[in-house]
């Protein structure tokens, strides 16, 4: 029988029957591969599952769940309006972060220094300034093990406090990714804590984006992607700095 894998958040899962991957409802454009494919291709092109993904196959399953996700929401923002609740945000990452800084390693194949020079050699030539903080902690850590960062390739906690850079990695996603990937994760989060820079919108335009939320390992395969996309964030941050 044949097995399938596909990628989620930068990893792969499988193997998966066709069927366990058809109950899934796995959306369009999620990458896939089975024994026989040079390459990982969508879902939708694949001859195995294209019939759910044409237009021919409705999943009203998938059309009733949304439609009730979609009503939630409206009522939601309808009551935060009419002002009959109070909204409160629920950090997750919050609740794990202890244990995560507990169970936090360093592993001495990995200079993490060596990232850490890089980024500065580079925002500096790009006339951008910072101050090297005081407190310097980028570790490994289970982040699948704790709520709210399961699937995480790496988490920062220095956004908005210049006085730290404190950066935790999934050895899960280090120990498959490419030098190009690994870049880009640990330049995304210095970002965040040294340039305390946010999230892009969640946009088709700005998935090849340094700062887009979620890294598509399938898109970011050489050293070429990553260069662009940094230098791109460092110029328009640099502008921005200057237009202050």
């Amino acid at each position: 029988m044949k097995q399938f894998y596909y990628q989620y958040n930068g990893q792969s899962h499988g193997p998966y029957s066709a069927s366990e991957i058809v109950d899934k409802k796995l959306p369009k454009g999620t990458y896939i591969w089975y024994e026989g494919l040079d390459s990982w291709i969508p879902i939708e092109k694949s001859t195995a599952f294209s019939k759910y993904y044409n237009g021919s196959y409705i999943d009203i399953w998938g059309v009733f769940k949304y439609t009730i996700i979609i009503l939630f929401v409206l009522c939601i923002v309808f009551l935060c309006i009419s002002g009959d609740i109070l909204f409160a945000t629920i950090n997750t990452e919050t609740e794990s972060k202890d244990d995560i800084q507990r169970t936090a390693y360093n592993d001495p194949s990995v200079d993490f220094n060596v990232y850490l020079e890089k980024f500065y050699r580079d925002i500096e030539f790009y006339g951008i300034r910072t101050v090297m903080p005081n407190s310097v902690t980028i570790k490994f850590a289970n982040l699948d093990k704790y709520k709210g960062t399961v699937n995480y390739n790496g988490i920062s906690y220095g956004y908005n406090d210049d006085s730290k850079i404190e950066i935790y990695v999934n050895p899960t996603f280090w120990n498959n990714a490419t030098k190009a990937q690994k870049y880009w994760m640990i330049y995304h989060e210095l970002c965040h804590d040294l340039l305390n820079l946010d999230h892009t919108p969640e946009l088709p335009e700005n998935i090849d984006k340094l700062m887009y939320p979620h890294m598509d390992c399938s898109r970011i395969a050489h050293m070429d992607d990553f260069i662009e996309a940094s230098q791109e964030t460092f110029i328009l941050f640099a502008l921005q700095c200057r237009n202050q």
